[in-house]
């Protein structure tokens, strides 16, 4: 198919979308996506995407099946663990996951950074081939999310308890060697340091394509693209939603407070072109969900997406036939696959889209 006849078939479908306003004179436009149902084994408990190529699911799940493998073969995803929830070799109590080239990263991060597992993608189930860091001597680094800003520096959105810290960079090799990256939004709040740092971190995300770093904040609506000068300084900064968190504290300077009807963070994942974001639209009025629910789905779902790509710019949006509550996008920009629910018995569904973002590569 040539890229003119791929760009027309673009054009109609964007013709037939549904739009919504965004900001006070741009106009976003929903490509509806029809999907296909992937048949799921031993997926039931699974609550998150975390990675996903043309032939790989790795997701987390509910129970002592904490991290669980899916092969992706003829419509079909049969999962099965690698990684139980506890304390002994190869378990973790609370961890969060990179995928650098071809080895997923898990960070043990109960309450602190303990350690890190070097697990290669093609030997999941192998125990032998993990190689571990130790990051113990580091116990007053919190920290929400990481990734690689190179091959010899992690980059932590965390930092330590009560500084105005929200990034730190560190050794990957597990030495001792941090480095606080001067990121710590003016939004106005006057309180201590404790309560601003557990709002920015509280479900936030950081991600590295080379120089690029984009950080994502777990309350509000806020992300914001940049780069690290030689100095590891922040640098040519870039807002792409601009809606800090709107939130207090509780009056004993340790605990934050969001504010009724707070906007209530992003999800995103990333490739290495594009940035797909999915905003989350419910609020908190007075312990109560607003609205209730999005299409008979739970309030956290959604079937809306915006693609921006490395340098901030907007691409275009998608809407899905069906919401979902996480999902993941392959490396080549062809196929989304959703998580979402049969509502009839609440069982765990997995649906794949073919996305029109090929031409653009």
């Amino acid at each position: 198919m040539s890229t003119d006849y791929r760009v027309l078939i673009f054009t109609i479908f964007l013709f037939f979308s549904c739009a919504e306003q965004k900001g006070a004179d741009v106009v976003v436009e929903y490509l509806r996506l029809s999907g296909t149902a992937c048949e799921t084994k031993n997926g039931e408990n699974i609550f998150k995407i975390c990675h996903v190529t043309d032939s790989l699911f790795i997701a987390k799940s509910r129970g002592d099946r904490y991290l669980v493998a899916g092969c992706w073969n003829n419509g079909e995803i049969s999962f099965s663990p690698f990684v139980s929830l506890g304390r002994g070799p190869g378990e973790f109590r609370y961890a969060i996951t990179e995928v650098y080239g071809d080895t997923l990263y898990i960070a043990e991060n109960q309450g602190a950074l303990q350690k890190i597992a070097a697990v290669p993608l093609n030997a999941l189930h192998d125990k032998s081939l993990w190689e571990y860091s130790d990051f113990s001597q580091m116990g007053n680094l919190h920290v929400a999310s990481f990734c690689h800003k190179d091959a010899e520096h992690y980059l932590f959105a965390g930092g330590e308890y009560g500084k105005e810290e929200l990034l730190t960079l560190a050794d990957a090799s597990g030495v001792s060697d941090t480095r606080s990256i001067p990121f710590w939004p003016e939004d106005g709040f006057d309180g201590s340091n404790i309560v601003k740092q557990a709002v920015y971190l509280r479900n936030s995300s950081v991600y590295a394509n080379h120089d690029r770093i984009l950080f994502t904040c777990g309350e509000g609506r806020y992300a914001e693209l940049f780069y690290l000068d030689s100095l590891f300084r922040v640098a040519e900064r870039k807002v792409i939603f601009q809606t800090f968190p709107d939130y207090g504290d509780k009056g004993d300077g340790l605990n934050p407070s969001l504010k009724a009807a707070a906007l209530r963070g992003i999800k995103v994942y990333v490739t290495g072109r594009y940035l797909y974001f999915m905003l989350h639209r419910w609020k908190d009025v007075d312990g109560k969900t607003i609205p209730p629910d999005y299409k008979g789905y739970p309030a956290v779902y959604d079937d809306r997406i915006e693609v921006y790509d490395w340098d901030g710019n907007f691409q275009c949006a998608f809407q899905t036939d069906v919401p979902f509550v996480s999902f993941g996008v392959t490396p080549d920009n062809s196929c989304l696959f959703a998580l979402t629910k049969d509502l009839t018995d609440e069982s765990v569904m997995i649906r794949k889209y073919a996305i029109p973002l090929t031409e653009r590569e």
